[in-house]
């Protein structure tokens, strides 16, 4: 669980009393891509949310005990990508 780069910078910047506390979500903290990810060109960024339908995130949460799912891409998306800033 991980909060986004400029919230961790808020937190500890303070900031006015009516925001709320920004809420972590579960991260790709540390990334190190295999050989499938590179040759289908799939990059995670260090610090990137899961997406919440991937097997990934429902393992964690306990709804996928044996690890085993189908996992589409597309859900995989950056908050960078999603605002046109890459």
């Amino acid at each position: 669980m991980a909060l986004k780069r400029g919230e961790r910078r808020e937190l500890v910047q303070g900031t006015l009393g009516y925001q709320e506390r920004p809420k972590e979500m579960l991260r790709a903290v540390q990334v190190t891509p295999n050989d499938a990810a590179r040759e289908a060109n799939f990059v995670i960024f260090p610090n990137m949310r899961i997406p919440q339908p991937s097997i990934i995130n429902r393992v964690f949460v306990g709804d996928a005990v044996d690890g085993q799912g189908a996992e589409d891409l597309s859900w995989w998306k950056s908050s960078s990508y999603c605002s046109g800033q890459l």
